[in-house]
């Protein structure tokens, strides 16, 4: 738990700055020092995550609490920009993608614009999982 502390604290303070997201939930485990911690703003869930020893970002709409509605930074990343992302660990360049495009990816978890969000992340995982695994 501690390394996520200390990366939200160093690449993402910006997440809890008044008005923006709140500390909902939280875990951790013996195993591999693995933990989660899950922020929270309107219609955006973001889970920071640590598994043996790397930290990863994904989203969720609020909305759609499902298992099946996580997605990870690389595919949201790949959404905004169009781009093909080869990482989902979270490192200074994903901080900034993330403070620099923030808004806008809120905007894509909107109420308006959650369901044909959630309908090309599907696709994006789905071309993800034939590049890697063809």
């Amino acid at each position: 738990m501690e390394e996520i502390l200390q990366y939200l604290m160093k690449h993402c303070s910006f997440l809890y700055k008044p008005n923006r997201f709140r500390f909902v939930d939280s875990g951790s485990s013996e195993s591999f020092g693995n933990a989660f911690l899950i922020l929270e703003h309107e219609d955006l869930r973001l889970q920071f995550v640590r598994d043996r020893g790397q930290i990863f970002l994904d989203f969720q709409p609020t909305k759609k609490q499902t298992k099946s509605n996580w997605f990870s930074i690389d595919i949201i990343k790949q959404m905004v920009t169009g781009k093909i992302e080869p990482s989902a660990e979270m490192d200074s360049e994903k901080a900034k993608f993330l403070k620099t495009n923030l808004d806008k990816i809120e905007q894509l978890f909107s109420t308006a614009n959650m369901e044909s969000t959630i309908k090309k992340l599907k696709e994006l995982e789905r071309a993800r999982a034939k590049r890697l695994f063809p």
